[in-house]
């Protein structure tokens, strides 16, 4: 589909109380949802859609500014603005869930440390545990394509899973890299809020001190066979909110639930 293509029959309120900066970006990125403009396509130029829509191009220049902050257009100099590439989506979860399914060639996870902790009465209560049971607690960093996406502080139950041993037998820190856990696992309950990043999380993950995450908060659950289920992981991983989006829909599986998944932009 080539640039030069205009949306179709959108129009901006001159009357609204919204900015036509802002205007112009929604009516762009349905184009794009859609599938009108598919990945890696090129926009209309500037010119193009100032005279489209008869507004500056001061204003359609501050509506492709939001979209490419929300990672959902590039600009190449000297060519113009893409379409950005198709999102990977993956199961929101823990460092088990992460690791149950292929990482694929250009996923690594960093182990920052790990080892045995005692843990507070509520993650001992999400893993069924007495109180002051020793746990291994990992803390680890998810990075996909040479960018870091997010930073999680995991609790396993103490196990005797060979696979698990092998995972974490070396002293931290170290990379993990083409593994995959042969585990399967519960559908996962996951709450997620918005926090910030701290000194320690924002050089792990190279974004400034302070800037936005969605902090993931679940209680991951070992299949291991029928009617046998063993609570494993509970897990805290703050992911990167300039470049993750998180979608929800309704589940056919239990009625009224929620499948979550994350897309990386």
């Amino acid at each position: 589909m080539t640039g030069s293509t205009p949306p179709t029959g959108a129009r901006l309120s001159r009357t609204s109380v919204v900015p036509l900066y802002y205007q112009l970006q929604e009516i762009l990125k349905q184009e794009i949802d859609s599938g009108r403009w598919p990945p890696n396509s090129k926009l209309p130029s500037e010119h193009e859609l100032s005279k489209q829509f008869g507004v500056s191009r001061v204003v359609v220049r501050h509506a492709l500014d939001i979209l490419k902050k929300d990672h959902q257009v590039v600009s190449v100099r000297g060519t113009g603005s893409f379409v950005a590439p198709p999102k990977v989506e993956r199961e929101v979860g823990s460092l088990s869930r992460l690791l149950a399914h292929d990482p694929g060639a250009t996923s690594s996870f960093l182990v920052i440390d790990h080892g045995l902790t005692t843990v507070e009465p509520v993650v001992e209560a999400k893993l069924g545990l007495p109180r002051l049971e020793k746990v291994h607690i990992v803390e680890w960093r998810w990075t996909l394509d040479g960018t870091p996406l997010c930073i999680g502080h995991s609790y396993f139950r103490l196990n005797t899973f060979p696979w698990f041993a092998e995972t974490f037998e070396k002293d931290p820190p170290f990379e993990i890299s083409g593994v995959r856990w042969p585990i399967s696992l519960a559908p996962v309950e996951a709450a997620i809020e918005g926090t910030s990043t701290g000194p320690f999380s924002a050089g792990q993950l190279d974004i400034p001190l302070g800037a936005p995450l969605f902090l993931v908060s679940a209680t991951e659950t070992l299949v291991l066979g029928p009617g046998e289920r063993l609570p494993f992981e509970f897990t805290r991983v703050g992911y990167r909110s300039d470049i993750l989006a998180f979608k929800m829909a309704a589940s056919p599986e239990t009625s009224g639930s929620l499948a979550v998944t994350m897309s990386i932009q």
